[in-house]
């Protein structure tokens, strides 16, 4: 089975394992509301294929993911209290919190720059792989506040290194995330793919089980907490004073 929107998101089977990948590497994976939607739609095909027992999200190009599009948040920052502007950031956010209930386990192949929301995308799943060369870069970088629960996801992945990148700005190597808990393993670039997969197997071999597993498990932790509704408000505000600025 195959989504295909604009080749931005992809989805193929292979032995049990759901492999969703962003394609829009030209402009390094960024998130727009339609691709978000995208991605929360091979998700749903995912899940409603029995067969499937894991899914690995992964990314075309150098880049896993630049975080959200500059147009997407600069329409945000235009008019934050609009319609539009909600659905739009929303588009992106229940993306994320669609992820964290998945019913079946999710697994981030990770390589190149992870920045803002693009760090997001990785945390939303259950477990992360990062290639070497992986980089993760705080949405302190661009002078704007997180958002869409990534405090929340952070702190949950690893604490110490949640307090680093986004209190004090720091970049994140990719053996800094692994020896913090935020990666269970890191490997050489071209051997993420399979090693994510491998990793993947363990679930898919019997889908049944897995999913049952999964609801027991996402019971026992508890549904996503209030992360994203608490930083939406500051991040709008930080927005527009970042856009405000460069505009005049």
């Amino acid at each position: 089975m195959s989504v295909n929107s604009a080749a931005e998101v992809t989805l193929e089977t292979d032995g049990g394992v759901a492999l969703i990948r962003l394609d829009a590497p030209e402009r390094r994976n960024a998130l727009t509301p339609a691709m978000a939607a995208d991605l929360r739609g091979a998700l749903r095909r995912a899940e409603d294929d029995p067969s499937v027992g894991a899914v690995v999200v992964e990314a075309t190009g150098p880049d896993f993911c630049a975080g959200a599009d500059l147009q997407t948040l600069r329409e945000a920052a235009r008019d934050p209290l609009s319609g539009t502007s909600y659905d739009s950031l929303g588009e992106i956010y229940d993306m994320f919190a669609a992820f964290r209930r998945a019913a079946v386990p999710t697994i981030a192949a990770v390589g190149g720059r992870l920045v803002g929301a693009g760090i997001n995308v990785s945390l939303m799943c259950d477990v992360r792989v990062v290639a070497d060369d992986a980089v993760l870069i705080g949405f302190s970088a661009a002078n704007v506040h997180p958002g869409g629960g990534h405090i929340e996801m952070l702190f949950d992945a690893a604490p110490t290194l949640a307090a680093a990148l986004v209190l004090l700005g720091r970049r994140i190597t990719a053996a800094e995330a692994t020896a913090a808990g935020f990666a269970i393993e890191c490997v050489p670039r071209d051997r993420l793919h399979q090693t994510a997969m491998n990793l993947a197997r363990g679930a898919a071999s019997d889908p049944e089980l897995a999913r049952r597993v999964t609801e027991t498990f996402r019971t026992i932790r508890g549904a996503p907490g209030p992360g994203a509704m608490i930083e939406r408000a500051p991040q709008l505000w930080s927005l527009r004073r970042v856009f405000k600025s460069s505009s005049s």
